[in-house]
C-alpha cells in the first residue's frame, strides 16, 4: 500500500496555515486530492479486510464444527 501523503508544510498555527495555503494553492489541491484517494484506498483495504476476518471467522467454525463431529466418532 502506498504511504501516505504528506502536506507541503506543517503550519505551527492557523495563520501560518491560511498564508501557506494562499500562497502555495497548487501544492495543497494536489495534497487534498491525494488525501482523499488514498483515504478511498484505505476504506476499500478495511471492507477487504474485514470481508476476509469475517470468512476467516465462518471457516474456525465450520472447522471446529468438524473437528468436535470427529471426536465425538472415535469416542463412540
Amino acid at each position: 500500500m502506498a504511504s501516505r501523503p504528506l502536506p507541503p508544510f506543517l503550519p505551527e498555527n492557523e495563520a501560518a496555515f491560511f498564508e501557506h495555503v494562499r500562497e502555495f494553492p497548487a501544492q495543497w489541491y494536489k495534497y487534498c486530492s491525494e488525501i482523499y484517494e488514498y483515504s478511498d484506498k484505505i476504506d476499500q483495504h478495511l471492507i477487504d479486510t474485514r470481508t476476509d476476518l469475517d470468512q476467516s471467522r465462518r471457516d474456525n467454525a465450520e472447522l471446529r464444527a468438524n473437528e468436535t463431529d470427529l471426536k465425538q466418532e472415535l469416542a463412540s
